[in-house]
This record gives structure tokens, C-alpha cells and sequence, in this order.
């Protein structure tokens, strides 16, 4: 099947911009910003892929996969990774489809993303592995890694580092 062609450059701007955070370890506060267009564009590809898949008839069944993460609710626990209840994809789909992303931790090779809930009724906050999630969405959508594909995955990586650390990563704390 492979990728749509929008799947597959999202997937190589997501792979390029990961790259590159993993680079710089720390704790970013995710804040609306107009001068932050390749946040913006990261977050857009985000919820854009994590449509995709979710309503994707042919991935539902794949849904189903634990990632290490966590959900909570007032502070009560509802599911995370090594629990009785584990965290899904498809939980994290619709949490990057309805939440708000607070903040970005790198550490240990591992780029986990939080949000919080935009109508808190079932869930405040939660957050997971970005890393694991953008390897799974690698797998699902069978993204092409042609020699091209690869070109094209590193020109965007360069394009990001020529920017700076500024214009790819939000304020650290």
C-alpha cells in the first residue's frame, strides 16, 4: 500500500524535525506562538498523520498497539504503559487530535510529548513516547525509504539545522 505522498513528506518532516530534538535534551514549554512557524508546522503534520491513521478503516485493527505513555485524570491515573490498562495508539491519536501539546521532554534518546485535555471530562492530561509513536506511524503507513526518500529526509534536516536551534525547538525550562 505505502504512504500517500502528504503521509510520506509529514512522516520525513516529523523524522527530520525528531532528528534533531533528540540532539538537544531538555524540558520545552509548548506555547502558541506566531514566530514559531516550524513548531506550528511540526504540530499541524502531528494531528494531520494522527487523523489519518485513526480514521484509517484499514489501520483500525492496528490501533490497538500499548505505547509508553500515560493518561490521567485529576491526578488519578486511567492507563499507562506496563499497567492493566496500557495506553494505546489509538488512545494517543485522539489525545494529539483533541488535546493541546504543554510540553516537549528529551531525554535518553526519547522525545515524549504532552498534552492536556481541551474539554477535561474524562482526562486532563497525558503523554507518551514521540519517538515510538513516529516509529509506529513509520511501520502502519509503510513509509518509502528510498535513496530519495532519504535525500529528501536529510535536505529537510539541513534546511532545519541552517534555521537554528530557535526556530525548531520551543523556550526550554
Amino acid at each position: 500500500m505505502g504512504a500517500r505522498p502528504e503521509q510520506q513528506l509529514a512522516l520525513t518532516f516529523l523524522s527530520a524535525v525528531h532528528h534533531l530534538w533528540i540532539q538537544h535534551p531538555g524540558t520545552y514549554v509548548v506555547t502558541e506562538s506566531t514566530e514559531d512557524l516550524v513548531l506550528a508546522l511540526a504540530q499541524m503534520c502531528i494531528k494531520a498523520l494522527a487523523a489519518d491513521v485513526r480514521d484509517d478503516p484499514f489501520l483500525a485493527d492496528k490501533q490497538s498497539e500499548p505505547v509508553n505513555g500515560r493518561l490521567v485524570n485529576n491526578g488519578q491515573i486511567l492507563a499507562e504503559s506496563g499497567s492493566a490498562t496500557t495506553l494505546t495508539l489509538h488512545d494517543v491519536l485522539n489525545k494529539v487530535i483533541h488535546g493541546t501539546p504543554t510540553l516537549v521532554v528529551v531525554q535518553e534518546g526519547d522525545v515524549r510529548l504532552y498534552f492536556e485535555s481541551s474539554s477535561p471530562d474524562r482526562w486532563t492530561e497525558a503523554w507518551f513516547s514521540g519517538t515510538e509513536v513516529l516509529e509506529m506511524l513509520n511501520v502502519l503507513l509503510y513509509k518509502h525509504r528510498t535513496n530519495a526518500a532519504r535525500a529528501r529526509e536529510h535536505e529537510i534536516t539541513e534546511f532545519l539545522s541552517r534555521l537554528g536551534v530557535g526556530n525548531f525547538l520551543p523556550t526550554r525550562t
